[in-house]
């Protein structure tokens, strides 16, 4: 497993703080957590959600430029919140500064690619070893959501920069009416975003119950999109046979799981070996992003 370099104490007791300030569900296995929408949205400064190991989340507040930044160890996914921002990608850093191992820093960079801008809802893929830098507008600031997943091998700046991605909200909200025409036999319809090495970005449309599943060696993080649903999380999975891919093992039921509801704007992080199953409400549908990447 790579060893997390970013664990420090203020931060454990910033989680710990969190977790104190947040409903407590006896049921749920450990390490499964749901953020929603309302809860997201209230940030207004830096914290750290959760700390799994290889791999964290934690929400970011900016009401200023941020430093170019390079995490040769780290690929970024960041979900804006509110607010809005700019981000420049690429380019050389002047004058790096080298921080926390893998980690650089510098005031500003040269020959960085046209700023993209960020609002509400957009989800921005940024790969290892790629310069990026938020530029916040006079008066405005930005919170977003972001998930740090470790690369499959330390990057050598200057990264893949042709592996960033921005799906803007509204580009999410296209593909997701074009999924609702293209339904399954199980009902349900996808589309692969992005595949990055050991982690991929899949875009997932549901409008009746999905069967349960559970991954040996797989982190699904989730990010609604539109619609609502309920997600059995944790229990026994009966009837498992294996699926496609190694660990990888489908379903009939789940006994003893926990039941929440998910709808659009929350994000979940399911761990490995967690038995889950997604219900789909009456009459609706549920459609998420879904970021899977190794566990260890």
């Amino acid at each position: 497993m790579m060893k997390n370099t970013m664990k420090n104490p203020l931060v454990v007791l910033l989680s710990l703080s969190l977790v104190a300030s947040l409903p407590a569900f006896a049921g749920d296995p450990q390490g499964f957590a749901i953020w929603n929408a309302q809860e997201l949205k209230a940030f207004a400064k830096a914290q750290m959600l959760g700390d799994y190991g290889n791999h964290n989340v934690r929400m970011n507040y900016r009401d200023k430029n941020g430093e170019v930044e390079v995490h040769q160890n780290w690929a970024d996914v960041v979900v804006i919140q509110s607010g809005e921002a700019s981000l420049a990608i690429g380019g050389t850093l002047v004058n790096p500064k080298t921080g926390d191992p893998g980690e650089i820093r510098a005031a500003s960079a040269t020959g960085a690619q046209a700023a993209r801008t960020l609002g509400p809802g957009d989800i921005a893929h940024i790969p290892e070893g790629v310069p990026h830098q938020f530029l916040i507008a006079p008066g405005k600031t930005v919170t977003y959501f972001a998930l740090k997943i470790p690369a499959a091998k330390p990057a050598v700046p200057p990264g893949p920069v042709a592996e960033f991605a921005l799906w803007k909200a509204a580009e999410l909200k296209a593909r997701d009416s074009a999924l609702s025409t293209k339904l399954q036999p199980d009902h349900s319809a996808r589309e692969t975003l992005g595949e990055y090495g050991n982690h991929r970005a899949r875009l997932l449309y549901r409008v009746a119950d999905g069967a349960p599943e559970l991954h040996d060696r797989i982190v699904d993080l989730w990010i609604v999109e539109s619609g609502e649903g309920t997600l059995v999380v944790g229990g026994k999975m009966t009837g498992a046979k294996p699926s496609q891919g190694e660990g990888e093992f489908l379903g009939i039921g789940i006994e003893g799981g926990e039941r929440r509801a998910i709808a659009a704007g929350d994000i979940v992080h399911i761990p490995a070996k967690i038995p889950h199953r997604v219900i789909a409400a009456a009459g609706q549908h549920v459609t998420y992003v879904n970021m899977r990447f190794a566990a260890e």
